[in-house]
């Protein structure tokens, strides 16, 4: 007999997987890189204040998290409350991408971030947070 805890752990894995597996089909049905010349940035909404992303390395595959995502296996971040139009802007023949997020769930955190790819991940070149 199974403890609780070893079906919990059971169920977890599974919705990894799942999860794992949506964003390999969701990668796939992207038919070419929009950033860094060879990644793919594949977003999508997860309520207010939220959004989902991953970068996905079209090279090797590799998955990147977002920045400041909420910890390992997590692919949100949070938006500042006014939610702006586009918080994500990046293009295919640069190495920078522009995020207007929020470094925790703490308003204070919330505004400009610059990053830029690098050695195949994202590094912070600076910030400017909202007064």
């Amino acid at each position: 007999m199974r403890t609780t805890l070893e079906v919990a752990a059971h169920a977890l894995l599974r919705a990894a997987s799942r999860l794992v597996s949506m964003l390999v089909l969701v990668a796939a049905a992207i038919p070419a890189q929009n950033f860094a010349g060879h990644y793919v940035i594949v977003r999508w909404g997860c309520g207010s204040p939220c959004l989902m992303m991953a970068i996905v390395d079209l090279e090797t595959g590799h998955v990147l998290p977002p920045p400041f995502h909420h910890g390992q296996g997590h692919s949100y971040f949070q938006l500042p409350w006014e939610f702006p139009p586009d918080p994500l802007k990046y293009k295919l023949d640069s190495r920078l991408l522009m995020a207007n997020i929020c470094e925790s769930d703490k308003p204070a955190t919330c505004g400009a971030h610059y990053f830029v790819m690098e050695d195949g991940a994202l590094k912070l070149i600076d910030k400017v947070i909202d007064k």
